[in-house]
């Protein structure tokens, strides 16, 4: 699909684009829904271990990782509706710019300008926001194991069963990390890689 049709919130030229069409969508998901969610969750959860901390044997813990979650999440949040406006199609630029009904002309080299510079601010800073919720989604998982640490004198079974859930949680952190690290070190920039980030060369296949 060519770069000027209105699908295609893309600049004409640019040093750096979304690998796929699909990469806007799915940041508006991640910040209008998931994250959210789980900022929400995390706040919920705060609520129950401060009216019962003396359920859990680490309550304060895992208040602070969740306090951090539920931060990195609402930043992410905050940081990507920044970023939003700086994002638009051809034919909703020229909307803008043009004086009258007329937008079928072309994108003049100073307006060209204009927008590939709006769409690396709102690449910048989503590349932040992406961040900012992956930080969150990794605190929101390490709460949940500070919170399945059982108490003294918790039955073996329950113990046991526990330590399962924790082990689970900690095998899937770490496979996140590494496919995070690995696709970070994947992207032609380095700073281009994240969740998310799919974000390569105009030119790369």
């Amino acid at each position: 699909m060519a770069d000027n049709d209105p699908a295609l919130p893309l600049p004409h030229a640019g040093p750096r684009r979304p690998g796929t069409p699909g990469i806007p969508a799915t940041m508006d998901a991640l910040t209008s829904v998931a994250a959210p969610l789980l900022a929400g969750a995390a706040i919920a959860t705060i609520g129950v271990l401060c009216t019962d901390s003396a359920a859990f044997r680490w309550p304060a813990l895992s208040m602070l990782l969740f306090t951090w979650a539920a931060i990195s999440l609402v930043a992410c949040v905050q940081i990507s509706i920044r970023a939003r406006r700086f994002l638009y199609s051809r034919e909703e630029f020229l909307t803008w710019t043009s004086s009258g009904t007329e937008i079928d002309r072309e994108i003049t080299e100073a307006e060209s300008a204009i927008w590939n510079e709006h769409f690396e601010r709102w690449l910048g800073l989503s590349m932040v926001a992406t961040w900012a919720y992956q930080a969150g989604v990794f605190l929101l998982a390490l709460g949940t194991a500070a919170l399945l640490i059982p108490k003294a004198g918790t039955s073996t079974g329950d113990a046991v069963l526990r330590w399962i859930a924790i082990g689970s949680i900690l095998s899937m952190l770490a496979l996140h990390v590494a496919l995070m690290i690995r696709r970070f070190f994947k992207e032609v920039d380095g700073l281009a890689g994240l969740m998310g980030s799919i974000y390569v060369a105009p030119n790369t296949p």
